[in-house]
Formats: structure tokens, sequence, C-alpha cells
């Protein structure tokens, strides 16, 4: 697994990140595939509020309980619930007694829609002052914030300085609206948190329109578009929701194979290298080589983005094995 450093933090993190509103009714496959995860690499863990019918913090929760490895979990508050600095802490303590943690690593003042919500978010005895003030008594660690605005007024938000992090959507149909926010928090050094890079599916099922993404033969439209979303240097670390110990280990597994053939396509020859090798290392006996692969189409049918994994592989097995 690779990691980037989120922002001025100090915190490194692993550059595919956990999103926990995936999880079924099986609990206890949810608890396993967090604990997987960990084992694989991954240390960022999100989660939030309600997300699975309000069962995901809980489920984190037992599943920290048999970490061997240090991580980092974020979860949120947000205005419509928690509206002043009392609520927060409420939201807070809370969240801990479920994740079982003696801290918030990544606290999201959530789901700010505009900068008039943002005000209200930052305003005297509101959220903010809740969780600046849980953070000075250690119960958090870096405030953040999860937006739903423009470019712009992400902008504005990040030049406030008041934050150490965003998590945003972004994707190839509204970077016009947030490539200017990214900028604005990586000229901050502010950490960026990126979901939703496929528009919820919108770029496969847009492939024939959008064929003008596509730089070479061997490259897929969603390729180019997770292309253009990686390559962004503003970007720390991407959520993938995960349920199962098998999306898991697909997340870890071809994801980082395919993010090696990422980097190489966009230029980045000697970091693909890198990146492959350690990610080679960190597997020791359990690492399988691209070659391994069967064409079986089990993969491929269970991708919700309708990659071309098994051609994408082959062009692995070419370059670096």
């Amino acid at each position: 697994m690779h990691y980037r450093e989120y922002g001025q933090t100090g915190k490194k993190v692993s550059i595919i990140g956990f999103g926990g509103m995936r999880f079924t009714e099986d609990e206890d496959e949810g608890i396993r595939a967090i604990i997987r995860a960990s084992e694989l690499g991954i240390n960022y863990f999100d989660t939030a509020p309600f997300y699975c019918n309000d069962r995901s913090e809980i489920i984190f929760g037992k599943a920290f309980k048999e970490f061997k490895k240090p991580f980092f979990v974020s979860t949120k508050s947000s205005i419509g619930g928690e509206n002043n600095a009392s609520e927060v802490r409420k939201r807070v303590e809370k969240s801990l007694d479920r994740l079982g943690t003696e801290k918030i690593h990544f606290l999201h003042m959530w789901c700010i829609m505009n900068w008039e919500h943002f005000e209200k978010v930052i305003a005297p005895g509101g959220p903010y002052e809740g969780a600046l003030k849980l953070k000075e008594e250690g119960l958090v660690d870096h405030i953040v914030f999860s937006a739903h605005a423009n470019g712009d007024e992400i902008r504005k938000m990040c030049e406030t300085k008041l934050f150490e992090g965003v998590l945003l959507g972004y994707n190839i149909f509204n970077h016009n609206n947030r490539y200017e926010g990214i900028q604005a928090a990586r000229k901050n050094k502010m950490g960026v948190a990126i979901m939703n890079p496929l528009g919820g599916g919108m770029v496969p099922a847009a492939a024939k329109k959008l064929s003008f993404l596509v730089e070479n033969t061997n490259e897929t439209v969603v390729q180019a578009a997770l292309r253009f979303v990686s390559s962004d240097p503003g970007v720390t670390v991407t959520l993938a929701g995960m349920g199962t110990v098998a999306q898991v280990e697909e997340n870890v597994n071809i994801p980082n194979m395919l993010a090696c053939l990422n980097r190489h396509k966009v230029g980045l020859h000697k970091e693909a290298w890198e990146f492959y090798d350690f990610f080679k290392k960190i597997a020791k006996d359990k690492f399988v080589p691209a070659g391994a692969c069967v064409e079986c189409g089990i993969c491929e049918d269970r991708c919700t983005q309708k990659l071309s994994i098994i051609e994408q592989l082959k062009e692995v097995v070419t370059l670096f094995e």
C-alpha cells in the first residue's frame, strides 16, 4: 500500500481509504472486512453517524478491538443534528463510545452545502467552536470539513485556515466546479479526501459520449476518468466503499496493480516502479503477480465501474513483470 501525507498534519494515510457506508446485514463479515483491510495496509477508515442504518460506527468499533496496526478514523458531525458546541460534544462522545477509541483523528464538519452554511458552522458557539474545544482536550486530532459547495466557495473556506483538510466529490463531470477548491486546499497545505470519482456511475454509463477522453487504444473511458482524478497532485486519499472481505481484497490487490499502470501512463515511470516494488514487498508471500490472472472474468462482473480489468492486467505484465 502506498501512503501520502495528509496536508500538514504529519499523518501518512493510505491512498485507498475504507469507506464505511457499504456494510451488508452480515455484521461479522463487515468486521472481517475491516480487519482484512488493516492487514493489507489500509490505515484510513471513514465512517459517520447514521451510515448503514446507524450501524457503521458500531461495526468499526468491534473491528478496531482486533487491530494489530495503528490506524486513523474519520467520523462526522452535521449542523443539521448538532448546531451548537454542546451538541457536537454529545455527538463526539457517542462516536468515541461506539468506536472504542480514545480520540477521533479526523472530525468532519459534515455536508457543508455553501458559504452561508459554512458561516453557520464557524459562528460563535457553533459546531466548529465545539470541535475546537474537543481538540484542545485531546478528544479530536484534526478538524476537517466535508463540502458539496462549488470550487469558489470551497476556496474561500480553505482560505480561512480554520480546517486541516476537506472531503469532497471530484470527477470528470464536476471538475470545473471543484478544481479551484482542490487547488486552494493544496495551496493551504490541507489534506484532500475524494469520494465519488466516477460520478456515481455516470462515467461508465456515458462511455460513448466521453470517448474523446481516451488517449490511446489500450485505455477505456473509465480508465481515463480515473487517471484524471488520481493524477491530481492535490488528492491525498480516495475513499472506496467496502463491506466484504472480497471487496477489500479486490480494492487492495487489483486496484494497486492498476494504480501502477496509471502512474506509468501519465509519465510517472519512477513512481510507478517504486509503487509496484513497495506493493510487492509489503504483500510478501501473499503477493500474486498480474500474470497469474486466468481471465475468469469474475472481477469484471463484480466491478461496478465496468473496468476492462483483464486487459489492464496484461499491460501490467508487459510493463512490470
